[in-house]
């Protein structure tokens, strides 16, 4: 979207955004999400925290420290796009897809990092791997869910996610994460969706436990 488009969305974006109040227990954390998202929403090519502030005109800083060390519930937050989805979008073709995705990174001190295939590269590579679920029906489609993959090289060495650390001394992934096959990640997800079709990547459905964690029935 160009500036007069942001502009012209503006009062629909703020009265959406709302609905996400109570997801951020301080007025001056939950003044950071218009911006956030208006950057994601906008034009600009790259949309890495440090382009979205200066394209919005306040310091990088400040977003930074919005998306890691402010306190909001992102669970409650990813709940509720579930529930406007399910409420507002529901319908006969609606699809429900499962898929990964891979960032290359360097060194072994980001959760998850590991020399594995990177789909973004198309070969293997030192990266990261997430599993998304997202809902498509018509002309809508929507994010609902993500999961990161751990590795048995991860699960298995308990020290290794907490040795992972935010300089401010905060853990980047949870112990009780444990290894599941990138289709298994899926299966884990915390979000219950339903749609009348799944889709998958070759990669997200090639195993048994993909087909049958991922349970799909008619929405109503």
């Amino acid at each position: 979207m160009d500036m007069r488009q942001m502009r012209s969305l503006g009062p629909k974006l703020k009265k959406f955004l709302k609905r996400f109040d109570d997801c951020f227990p301080r007025k001056d954390t939950r003044a950071h999400l218009p911006v956030y998202v208006s950057g994601q929403l906008s034009d600009i090519p790259e949309k890495s925290v440090e382009p979205i502030a200066i394209n919005a005109g306040v310091p990088p800083r400040t977003l930074q420290e919005f998306l890691s060390r402010h306190k909001w519930d992102e669970d409650r937050a990813r709940d509720r796009v579930r529930q406007t989805v399910r409420d507002e979008h529901a319908g006969p073709r609606s699809i429900g897809i499962i898929d990964e995705t891979g960032d290359v990174k360097q060194g072994d001190k980001t959760p998850g990092v590991q020399r594995q295939w990177c789909g973004a590269a198309r070969k293997k590579e030192n990266c990261i791997v997430t599993v998304h679920l997202a809902y498509a029906r018509d002309g809508f489609h929507a994010l609902l869910d993500g999961e990161l993959y751990l590795s048995e090289s991860w699960s298995d060495d308990r020290d290794r996610p907490v040795a992972a650390r935010h300089r401010d001394g905060s853990t980047r992934c949870s112990n009780e994460m444990g290894f599941a096959t990138s289709p298994g990640s899926s299966g884990g997800s915390r979000t219950a969706t339903r749609g009348r079709w799944s889709g998958r990547s070759s990669t997200c459905g090639s195993t048994p436990s993909a087909a049958t964690a991922c349970r799909v029935s008619r929405c109503t």
